[in-house]
């Protein structure tokens, strides 16, 4: 009876390879969160696929399969092998358009950064699943010899080396998407090193001796579930002279400097958080906003779920040590009755809607960490701006609900004191933005050899022609009586902006030496923002 149910769950799971391409969004829904959704959707598919191949897997694993069995087990590796091939077909294809969008130093989008750790989570899972697989075939096969069973272990062997080639292998020397993959996150449970040590674990001269052997002891007509390519490369070479030693030595070699990066990263943060955390404790006074009934109550009307909301606290020291108008940003989730009127309220886990109900609506990530906050306490500032994605009420349900589990999962992420906006296990505050709001190109800046956001980035795609966000609100306070409401031509000035023509720009000084005298020019660079 229990091979029954297995058999049917292998036809459901068979089914639900032909149905879970065709991913489906209603023609009015704005275009750019859409394909963060398609991507995330497909992965979810294939993670729920994997999960349950596995779990099909485990009866079969006694001392002994017999042939009605076998048939079950040979059928179930091959909806493994077409589910893991579907995968690839995706993802190799997603990656090298990944690829593409870094040439000329672009940084890279916090949702492409998502993908990253959310294919590579996935990844695993198929890999893992062919792990388990040869170590019980491995097991079966000292008690019983069959020869169906070994061609069914050879390709466990093979496969997960087959796969990073067809997965990986084309982008592991991008030094940005590789560090991406093989850094630590949280959210996807990948640990530091991951990638390295499943990657150079197949490559390894061991394994490869190991599957040479076995591809002796069966047929060329067996060979049906195996890589030819892999197979041609393992039964013409020795390890000493063959592709996959030249790779892994490569590979091996790329890693090395990421290691020296790492070491450097790790010295940046530590020096960096040591004067941050000091400078951080030393403010002079109270802001010019905090503990105004009349302001707070002007705030909280015109605030709407997921708005970003940014400050400026002109009497601590490390807003005369932060570059730039403003401090701190971060995103105002809604009240209870808010998040109900969109339908995200059910959506909310239990311990968070607690929060929520007791104040803590404004998510930020701050030197203590990512945690929820009261507004109350948010605006002890001097100036306050509000800013909106403009087609957030557009969206569909479940791309709000989407943006909403992405944000809760920074939860508890550690505050990023080298500031890259290229890394998600730690964050500052507009690199929450940067990784909530994955699916927007935000304006970035180069520091030290990496893409950095600060809050005037932020807000300066308010100033963007074709800008997914407008400013909805701007408030200062001169002193505990007198406040003044700023406009978006104001916010330009703050931020070093100018206006022509209705137009804005960014007045830059670009000087060249010619003749042996340096000679600089005052240029304009237009605000457009382009996908």
């Amino acid at each position: 009876m229990n091979r029954f149910f297995i058999f049917i769950g292998c036809v459901f799971i068979t089914l639900s390879l032909f149905s879970q391409n065709d991913i489906k969004v209603a023609s009015n829904e704005p275009s750019i969160f859409k394909k963060h959704q398609q991507n995330t959707k497909f992965l979810n598919t294939k993670r729920i696929q994997i999960d349950s191949i596995s779990n099909l897997y485990n009866p079969f694993f006694s001392n002994k399969i017999s042939n009605s069995d076998k048939l079950t087990f040979i059928r179930l590796t091959k909806t493994l092998q077409q589910s893991f091939q579907e995968f690839t077909d995706f993802n190799s294809k997603r990656l090298v358009e990944i690829d593409k969008t870094l040439e000329g130093n672009k940084p890279i989008k916090g949702s492409d950064i998502a993908y990253l750790h959310h294919s590579f989570q996935v990844y695993k899972k198929y890999i893992y699943t062919y792990i388990g697989i040869e170590k019980n075939l491995k097991y079966i096969l000292k008690k019983t010899p069959d020869s169906e069973l070994s061609q069914l272990y050879v390709s466990a062997k093979l496969s997960p080396m087959s796969f990073f080639y067809k997965n990986y292998y084309s982008v592991i020397k991008n030094t940005r998407i590789r560090r991406i993959i093989n850094a630590s996150d949280t959210i996807y449970k990948t640990k530091d090193n991951d990638f390295k040590k499943l990657i150079l674990k197949e490559l390894k001269k061991r394994n490869y001796k190991d599957i040479q052997k076995e591809l002796v002891d069966i047929s060329s007509s067996q060979h049906q579930l195996l890589d030819s390519a892999l197979v041609k490369e393992l039964t013409n070479n020795k390890y000493r002279s063959s592709r996959i030693r030249t790779d892994k030595k490569k590979i091996n070699n790329y890693f090395q400097k990421d290691n020296t990066y790492k070491f450097l990263q790790f010295i940046t943060h530590n020096i960096s958080g040591f004067i941050g955390n000091v400078a951080g404790s030393i403010r002079f006074r109270k802001g010019y906003l905090y503990k105004n009934d009349s302001i707070r109550n002007l705030i909280t009307s015109k605030l709407q779920p997921m708005d970003i909301i940014a400050e400026k606290t002109g009497f601590a020291l490390t807003d005369k040590m932060i570059p730039g108008h403003f401090g701190h940003i971060a995103i105002w989730l809604g009240t209870e009755q808010q998040l109900k009127d969109i339908s995200i309220w059910n959506t909310i886990p239990k311990q968070i809607q607690q929060k929520i109900r007791k104040g803590y609506s404004v998510l930020e990530s701050a030197r203590n960490g990512t945690h929820l906050l009261k507004l109350d306490k948010f605006i002890n500032v001097d100036e306050l701006a509000i800013a909106r994605i403009k087609t957030f009420n557009t969206l569909s349900l479940n791309e709000k609900d989407l943006l909403y589990k992405h944000a809760l999962a920074q939860l508890g992420k550690k505050y990023d004191f080298n500031f890259d906006v290229e890394t998600s296990d730690k964050l500052v505050c507009s690199e929450l933005l940067y990784q909530v709001f994955g699916s927007i190109y935000w304006p970035t800046d180069r520091f030290l050899k990496r893409a950095t956001i600060s809050p005037d980035n932020v807000l300066s795609l308010a100033l963007f022609q074709n800008t997914p966000i407008d400013l909805i609100y701007y408030v200062e306070g001169k002193s505990k009586r007198v406040f003044c409401e700023k406009t978006l031509e104001r916010l330009a000035k703050e931020l070093g902006y100018i206006k022509q023509d209705g137009v804005y720009f960014l007045p830059d000084v670009i000087c060249e030496e010619i003749n042996n005298t340096e000679k600089c020019k005052r240029v304009y660079h237009e605000l457009i923002y382009q996908e």
